[in-house]
Parts: C-alpha cells; sequence; structure tokens
C-alpha cells in the first residue's frame, strides 16, 4: 500500500543563509513535500513571503511574464531544482506569497537557492482630482483612465447637512487612497460605512457619509500608485526541512 508522507516547514525551520550573501529581501513562509504523488504533480510546494516597505502598491504577475519565471535551486545531491510559478497569496497589507511548485523532490537533506525573482510594485503615489460634482446627483468622474461612478442613496436615518452616496469602480492597485474636499480644496468630511468586492464584475464598491459644504460642489481627491516597475529581489538560502532522502521500506 502506498503511503503518503507529508514534511511541512512552517515557523520552526532552520534556514541558513550562503555564505558572503546579504540578507535576504525575501524570506521562506513554508516548504510542504509528499512521497508517492502521481506522475505529473507537484511533490513539493515553496512559498516565500515578500514583504514591501510602507507606501508601495504590489501588482501581482500573469501567467508568462518576468515575475512568473521559474525559481531555479539545488538539492544536497547536486540536483537541479526548478519550481514553476503557480500564483500570489494575499496575507497582511503589503505583501504577498509567492507560490512555486517543483515536480522532483529534492535528496540528501536540503535546499539551496542563489538566485532572484522578480516583483512588479510601485513605490511612489501621486494626488489627483477628478471635476467638481454634485454627490446629491448620480453621475460618473473620469481621470487617468479610471472612471468613478456616484450614486446617492437614501440613508435610513436622516443626519442633516450630510450626504449618503455609493462609489463603484474597477478594481486597481494603482488606487492608493480616496478622499473628499470641496472647489477650494478644502477637506470633507467624510466616513467609510462599509465596502465590497465583485469578483465577477470586478468593481469595487463603498459607502460614504459625506459631509460636503453648504451649496458648493465636492471634488473626488485619488491618491494614485505610479505605473509598477520590475524589482528583482535576492533569494539566497539554504533550507533544512528534515526532508528525508528516500521513502521508509514497509514495515
Amino acid at each position: 500500500m502506498k503511503r503518503l508522507l507529508p514534511v511541512i516547514l512552517l515557523l520552526g525551520c532552520w534556514i541558513s543563509p550562503l555564505r558572503g550573501a546579504e540578507s535576504p529581501e525575501v524570506r521562506v513562509q513554508s516548504v510542504e513535500c509528499s512521497y508517492d504523488v502521481p506522475e505529473g504533480q507537484a511533490c513539493c510546494t515553496l512559498r516565500l513571503h515578500v514583504q514591501l516597505q510602507e507606501g508601495s502598491s504590489f501588482v501581482p504577475p500573469s501567467p508568462g511574464n518576468e515575475a512568473a519565471s521559474p525559481l531555479i535551486g539545488v538539492d544536497a545531491e547536486g540536483n537541479v531544482l526548478l519550481g514553476k510559478f503557480r500564483a500570489v497569496e494575499s496575507c497582511m497589507e503589503r505583501c504577498r506569497t509567492l507560490v512555486y511548485d517543483f515536480y522532483m523532490r529534492p535528496r540528501g537533506g536540503w535546499m539551496e537557492f542563489n538566485t532572484s525573482v522578480t516583483v512588479f510594485f510601485s513605490g511612489a503615489a501621486f494626488r489627483m482630482n477628478t471635476e467638481a460634482f454634485d454627490p446629491r446627483q448620480a453621475g460618473a468622474l473620469r481621470t487617468l483612465n479610471h472612471t468613478f461612478f456616484v450614486e446617492p442613496l437614501s440613508p435610513a436615518q436622516k443626519i442633516p447637512g450630510t450626504v449618503l452616496l455609493r462609489l463603484e469602480y474597477a478594481l486597481s492597485p494603482l488606487v492608493a487612497a480616496i478622499s473628499f474636499c470641496d472647489e477650494d480644496g478644502s477637506v470633507c468630511e467624510s466616513r467609510l460605512i462599509e465596502g465590497s468586492y465583485d469578483s465577477e464584475e470586478g468593481m469595487t464598491s463603498a459607502t460614504y457619509l459625506l459631509r460636503p459644504v453648504a451649496e458648493r460642489k465636492s471634488v473626488l481627491r485619488l491618491s494614485f500608485f505610479h505605473p509598477p516597475v520590475p524589482h528583482r529581489l535576492p533569494v539566497r538560502f539554504r533550507i533544512y526541512p528534515g526532508l528525508v532522502a528516500e521513502p521508509p521500506s514497509a514495515g
């Protein structure tokens, strides 16, 4: 009978940086290897955690582009390990997890990497204002190839001097922040009530309670990230996850 022996590396692994290498800018999140996996399926999965600096925007790579290139390493027996990029997983703020699948099981007790990964992100933001609009009327605001749809809502409880509105726009990693001001640039009081994302439509919906200045139109103040550029991050470490060179014999 075949036996499945998973070996999972999480927070308790021993990661030994290669001699003479600088501290890596990415870290290992987990390694999972299994025996007796059917041919053609991944037998080892490595997850790399990437933490960006505050004020940066991460853009997931699509298959076939530079960021989706294989992750190449070696094992203790000198075998070349080729990790196929599979996906980007979300985690906390300003971080992502890159997932790589290996179709050959590492042998000899460790895996070693002395390479780099390409990550697309932007490290600076700038502000743009839309044209002035009446928050009490439905309409569309356009700037930098982004469209924001405004829809006034009827509040369950009327608060004098306030407007309840829904803002809908296509999800974009380039949109860093949204706020409101009046025509002369004075900041309007606003509060985000709720937000949601429609994965089928790719649209974000946000409901705001806005207190505009009387008899003045409002302006949508947008903070945009610059288009992301590729950055090469070093991946230089040796992992000792306690892998067994061969499956144990049947007892």
